[in-house]
């Protein structure tokens, strides 16, 4: 495959990724926040893969896959062993430290996404995509700060327009 029509072909992966989460924390529906970051997340992994330096990332979206599969069969035993996976794989792969915050991160999320709901969960889903954000622009990833910032504002435009639906039913 020609360099040129392989870097479209994994940047569109990315796009279809992107979308997909962004179309994922924007349902008010579990179900679907849950669905959809799994089919997201197989389009990231697939990206990394086509990517050279791009394992360590895959192994880590084939793990958040992992965690998405099991968040939706709602196994909160299985959490306790993502977030070793997790530790496990941040000593394997150290590699300076700032390679702790995508590890940190992930623990964060699994902990949201297991032992949390709703709004609660999107909370935990922020404060991911937040230290996600600060590692993506240490590392000076414009495409993955942009990512960021629009998950931030769709999950709290989200969570804004749900506290306005529970105070109408209160009042």
């Amino acid at each position: 495959m020609e360099l040129s029509a392989y870097i479209i072909t994994w940047q569109i992966f990315w796009l279809l990724a992107a979308a997909l989460s962004f179309y994922a924390m924007s349902n008010k529906c579990d179900k679907r926040l849950k669905s959809y970051s799994v089919i997201s997340n197989l389009s990231f992994i697939v990206h990394y893969f086509m990517l050279s330096n791009g394992i360590v990332w895959a192994i880590m979206n084939i793990l958040w896959l992992f965690k998405s599969y099991f968040w939706i069969k709602q196994n909160k035993y299985i959490a306790i062993i993502l977030i070793i996976c997790y530790i496990t794989l941040g000593i394997y792969f150290y590699n300076g430290f700032l390679f702790i915050i995508p590890v940190f991160a992930g623990i964060i999320s699994t902990i949201g996404l297991f032992y949390f709901h709703w709004v609660s969960t999107r909370l935990f889903i922020m404060l991911d995509s937040t230290i996600w954000l600060f590692y993506n622009y240490w590392v000076f990833s414009i495409g993955w700060v942009i990512q960021e910032v629009w998950l931030l504002f769709i999950l709290g435009y989200n969570i804004y327009m749900h506290w306005n639906e529970i105070k109408k039913i209160n009042t």
